[in-house]
């Protein structure tokens, strides 16, 4: 079932992991998409380029560990709606781009660019409804839309290759077209070859394979343990863990299944904490610790928290988050953890 796009953003954005010890990650973010969303609403493409090719070559990463390439791509999308929710700042939007690639036809952005400008077209037809909401006429046009997307990245996919980000968005427009499998994961395979680290790959992989897009927790666990183990980036990158933190939005409570390698999961926190200190990373791995339980794991990682509970990371789990540090800094022996969405119970101790 196709679901909407604002869900399928928030899976994308949750995980994606320089370093700045305890820096607040949330404003860190909301700083960086209202600067580049202002560009794109103000049309600057010179600067749009110039930004994206300079986070492409320095491989540079945000506090927490994300690409910064991949995050200036998400931020582009996030402004997107709401030019092509208007005709007139749809066609000005368009004309200017249209006519900025002609001018610089050795980008290696712009047709990146135009792909996002086509993909928010389209789910403006579509609507961000599930798929039993959108009409045949919201269908068509999204079809077409998406097909106008995959024309342009792939018309220039020799030239592109060399920018990760060609990967994951030809991935997400192939997930969008029902592309084949084995497609998507020539791509997925071929863009890992390319650039083991660049974590939007998994994250796009993982989308692929989530229950919302047809796949299943299996499958997603099946995805962790194979990619978490065997890419060449997975120990330095702590990839395990950052495919854990992933997949949690779509499979809840995944760091209780039992396929899970929590040794691996251990080791992939420990490496992304040590690189990237930021509180959103030790809040969240916190909190998975505490779930599995493991105490000794959340005793490290406690001593490493120095601010409020992150309702972006946490949600309403703030209340659970508060009762593992207690626990964790042995105030109480035990306690009873609630899902505070199924409302399973199960003690931790």
């Amino acid at each position: 079932m196709m679901y909407a796009r604002s869900a399928l953003w928030t899976t994308l954005l949750t995980l994606s992991f320089v370093s700045c010890a305890h820096a607040n990650t949330e404003d860190e973010y909301q700083d960086f998409t209202n600067r580049i969303g202002d560009e794109v609403r103000a049309r600057d493409f010179e600067a749009l380029d110039h930004e994206a090719n300079g986070y492409r070559h320095d491989k540079s990463r945000m506090s927490d560990g994300r690409w910064k390439l991949a995050m200036f791509y998400r931020a582009v999308n996030s402004a997107l709606p709401d030019i092509v929710g208007s005709p007139r700042r749809k066609e000005e939007f368009e004309t200017d781009l249209t006519q900025f690639a002609k001018a610089h036809p050795e980008s290696m952005n712009v047709p990146l660019l135009l792909a996002q400008t086509a993909e928010a077209v389209g789910w403006k037809a579509r609507g961000n409804g599930t798929a039993d909401t959108v009409t045949p006429k919201g269908w068509h046009e999204f079809g077409q839309a998406m097909d106008g997307a995959a024309a342009i990245l792939d018309h220039q996919r020799a030239r592109l290759v060399g920018n990760p980000e060609w990967y994951a968005l030809r991935m997400e427009v192939a997930i969008y077209r029902n592309e084949s499998q084995p497609a998507i994961r020539a791509l997925f395979d071929e863009g890992v070859r390319r650039e083991p680290a660049y974590l939007a790959l998994y994250q796009t992989m993982q989308l692929n394979l989530s229950p919302m897009w047809n796949g299943s927790n299996r499958a997603l666990m099946d995805f962790v343990n194979d990619a978490g183990h065997r890419s060449p980036a997975a120990a330095s990158e702590g990839l395990y863990a950052r495919l854990v933190w992933n997949a949690s939005p779509d499979y809840v409570r995944i760091e209780l299944d039992p396929r899970l390698d929590w040794a691996a999961m251990r080791d992939g926190m420990d490496a992304v904490v040590a690189r990237y200190p930021a509180e959103r990373n030790v809040q969240k791995f916190f909190l998975m610790a505490c779930s599995h339980p493991d105490k000794k794991e959340a005793q490290k990682l406690l001593a490493k928290i120095h601010e409020a509970p992150s309702r972006e990371i946490l949600d309403n789990n703030v209340p659970i988050f508060k009762l593992c540090q207690d626990w964790a800094a042995g105030k109480i022996p035990q306690f009873i953890m609630r899902d505070p969405d199924t409302g399973e119970q199960r003690l931790i101790k």
